[in-house]
């Protein structure tokens, strides 16, 4: 009885978490409160490289020392935002092991957060660029013209050209965007009979931008004009996919990338995957230059300063603001209204698909004069 007593106590005890074992149990407690879309881009950043020298390290040894050096390789590399996110989101992860699982990670006999002293100054640039309607319209002819901007690659396609106009034309966040299906075009209810011609996008909850208070439905009247330039190119892709901006394989949409990527071509700026980056050299610290291939600059040739898909929607708030039509553009825009009623918002986010754009706290009407107005400005 004795010995079996002293060989039980001789059993080691089970082995604590790893900074690697920690970072794959974390996204399986956090992925249900994310968006359906966003769990690999969530655990991108806790799994970046520069954390490799910890990864077999044992949580409850890692010290302060040890993210610090984390911490700079990562300035090294990356962008502010980047470190930051990476930071954030790492801190988190700690806490959570903390407090659920102190036994597993090693932190039981911990009696405060020391990670919170690690930090990172940052501080977020406000953007302020706001192309103007000319710029905005001088892009699309130059995307449409420059189709073919190199020998040996694709030209750009269709639906990856129906994205950028959509963006002009409704300043919609991108992420929600290119998820838009052509079953989800509805036609006008009776209620709104002076947009006989025209059409209703919805989008659901899951699918636009959730922020702290998490994601609403949001519908968009498009008028004849819009729709017209948003079918040919979907014409011109196909026409048998199901998105309304299909990628090269039509049961895929454009991504938000690929209309990045798109912008960023056509201001001369490709990275050059051919290229091997050179390794670091001792005394040299610091990432390596990208190099890049030779194109022309065409925003500098036709006169257009450097923007993006979401600077559109400064310039749409701009010129609906000017006009008094301030209440359009948020509305558009799909901006969390001022004092909104939480039951409301719960009852939008529980009706029907096809019943949402009929809600009146989608305010159709209110949208469709900024949308006419913009639209016939743009086209």
């Amino acid at each position: 009885m004795l010995a079996c007593r002293d060989k039980a106590k001789a059993i080691p005890a089970p082995p604590y978490w790893t900074w690697k074992q920690l970072t794959d149990e974390f996204p399986k407690r956090k992925q249900p409160d994310l968006k359906a879309s966003y769990p690999k881009a969530y655990e991108r950043y806790l799994r970046l490289e520069e954390f490799g020298p910890i990864n077999n390290k044992m949580v409850r040894d890692i010290e302060l020392s040890d993210l610090e050096k984390v911490r700079d390789a990562i300035h090294i590399n990356h962008a502010p935002s980047t470190v930051n996110r990476a930071l954030r989101q790492s801190k988190e992860m700690l806490t959570w092991a903390w407090k659920n699982k102190a036994t597993a990670s090693g932190l039981d006999k911990l009696l405060y957060k020391w990670w919170d002293r690690w930090s990172y100054e940052y501080k977020a640039k406000k953007r302020t660029r706001t192309p103007t309607i000319e710029e905005i319209a001088r892009t699309l002819v130059v995307a449409e013209r420059f189709r073919h901007l190199a020998d040996g690659e694709h030209e750009t396609y269709p639906g990856t050209l129906g994205a950028l106009w959509a963006v002009a034309l409704t300043g919609q966040r991108t992420g929600a965007l290119m998820q838009l299906r052509t079953d989800r075009l509805f036609r006008a209810d009776k209620a709104y009979r002076k947009l006989k011609a025209w059409k209703i996008a919805n989008w659901t909850t899951e699918e636009m931008k959730g922020g702290r208070d998490g994601g609403r439905p949001h519908s968009l009247p498009l008028p004849p004009e819009a729709l017209r330039i948003l079918n040919q190119y979907h014409k011109e892709a196909g026409g048998d996919s199901p998105w309304m901006f299909p990628a090269r394989r039509a049961d895929q949409h454009v991504s938000k990338s690929a209309l990045n990527q798109l912008i960023y071509r056509l201001q001369g700026r490709v990275y050059d995957h051919t290229v091997r980056q050179k390794a670091q050299r001792k005394g040299k610290p610091g990432p390596k230059p990208r190099p890049l291939k030779v194109r022309p600059n065409l925003f500098e040739r036709f006169g257009i300063r450097p923007w993006t898909p979401h600077d559109c929607r400064r310039t749409i708030t701009t010129y609906l603001e000017d006009r008094r039509l301030g209440g359009a553009a948020s509305a558009i825009l799909g901006h969390k209204q001022p004092n909104s009623d939480s039951s409301r918002e719960e009852r939008e986010r529980l009706a029907p698909v096809t019943e949402q754009h009929y809600n009146n706290s989608q305010r159709i009407r209110l949208k469709a004069d900024g949308m006419a107005l913009w639209v016939t400005r743009l086209s």
